[in-house]
């Protein structure tokens, strides 16, 4: 069948500020409001990076994210985080593989960097967000290791995050990247029928702060 065509563009969505924790649990209801752990910033974190490793792709975020923006801000860290650079593009893997498997390739040399970057200044934006785009710190536009290891290195207190305030409803983390809903569901150049992880990986390699609008656009 030929493929869809990518959805109506639409003026950017607000570049909202996000908190480390802004979700939780009432019984087994989820609710977007702040209730004081990250239980359930982390288990939808490992739900949406699964999920991407599974099928290639990131809609399982982007079309999340299109029903419910807040889940944007679990996009809270990328390859560029403390000064990481060590994604392969091409592939959307990274190029350290010593200790890589398919369910955790990144985390390893995350936590190498951090040891590395101990004496940071300890501001919240120097620790989230892949890049700074404008007036705002952005994450890499997928929900992956790099935020689930930012998380974790922050709930276990390792340097550099040991710094930051320990109730995390007041850290503060990344905004969203426009237009990442508009994502959900479309088909890049070489994805087939939805976009794969290396279309859009190399998409934000190609220029950091590309939006969803843009990237729709272009590829369209």
């Amino acid at each position: 069948p030929p493929p869809r065509s990518p959805p109506p563009l639409s003026p950017p969505l607000p570049l909202l500020p996000c908190t480390l924790d802004f979700m939780g649990f009432e019984g087994t209801n989820l609710r977007y409001e702040p209730d004081g752990n990250l239980v359930a910033e982390f288990l939808m974190m490992e739900e949406f990076w699964l999920a991407s490793a599974r099928h290639d792709n990131y809609d399982n975020y982007t079309c999340a994210a299109a029903v419910q923006p807040l889940l944007e801000c679990l996009d809270i860290a990328g390859s560029s985080t403390l000064g990481i650079h060590n994604m392969d593009y091409e592939s959307g893997t990274v190029t350290d593989s010593s200790e890589a498997t398919v369910y955790d390739p990144e985390t390893e040399v995350f936590h190498a960097m951090m040891m590395n970057n101990s004496q940071l200044v300890q501001t919240d934006e120097s620790l989230f967000g892949f890049e700074q785009c404008g007036d705002a710190s952005v994450g890499d536009g997928v929900v992956g290791a790099y935020d689930i290891a930012a998380l974790l290195w922050y709930q276990f207190k390792a340097t550099p995050y040991d710094g930051l305030p320990s109730d995390p409803r007041v850290v503060n983390t990344t905004r969203w990247r426009a237009g990442t809903a508009l994502r959900c569901g479309f088909a890049g150049p070489d994805a087939g029928d939805v976009e794969s992880r290396s279309d859009w990986m190399l998409g934000v390699h190609e220029g950091s702060c590309l939006s969803g609008f843009d990237h729709v656009e272009r590829d369209a």
